[in-house]
């Protein structure tokens, strides 16, 4: 029987750093503020390999207690696994001083334009794991779904399967909804005209 294949350590780790660019560049300029995106928020390099090694290593032990022989591990399980160890490892660090100079925190009395970027900068790991889950899949996940999962991400800790799970089901709503406004488009009821309305 042939093993089934997982991801390289190499390739994980490029996939994830075209993340970790897409993410500081788009994400959290337009979370935050793009002035506090480069200085900020800050990877630690060490931190970051050891949850892709985390992720493989976990990977393995579910391939290879929970897959059929042959079978490959699917792009949902990939969603699941790294964005789980992303999110418990929490590679992304913020650079408060850097913060509070940038934004003028202590200059400004009442702060209370801040509150909402420093309370932004401290889910920063959730929103990047979310990111790197959000990677993997070919459809975008519904708004309150990437809410619960984002929240998840921060506060609870889920198993890769059930993450993947989430992924798989999420595209699948994506696209039967997808389907459903197709089908409703296409047996569209005529509306009445003028003409039909005056008789």
């Amino acid at each position: 029987m042939e093993k089934a294949k997982l991801p390289s350590q190499d390739d994980a780790q490029v996939h994830i750093a075209r993340v970790w660019d897409y993410f500081i560049t788009k994400i959290v300029p337009g979370e935050v503020g793009a002035h506090f995106a480069q200085g900020v928020v800050l990877l630690d390099e060490k931190l970051l390999t050891e949850a892709v090694l985390d992720a493989l290593s976990d990977y393995a032990r579910m391939v290879s207690f929970h897959l059929p022989n042959g079978s490959s591990p699917d792009r949902h399980k990939h969603a699941g696994f790294f964005s789980k160890w992303i999110a418990k490892v929490r590679p992304l660090h913020i650079d408060w001083e850097k913060f509070r100079e940038i934004s003028g925190w202590a200059s400004d009395k009442h702060n209370s334009h801040l509150v909402t970027k420093e309370k932004s900068l401290l889910m920063i790991n959730a929103h990047f794991a979310l990111c790197v889950f959000r990677s993997f899949l070919l459809e975008d996940l519904p708004q309150p779904i990437q809410e619960h999962v984002l929240y998840a991400f921060q506060f609870r800790e889920l198993s890769g399967e059930y993450l993947a799970l989430i992924a798989y089901a999420s595209e699948e709503i994506t696209r039967l909804e997808r389907v459903n406004a197709q089908l409703l488009n296409a047996s569209a009821l005529p509306t009445p005209t003028d003409a039909d309305q005056s008789s």
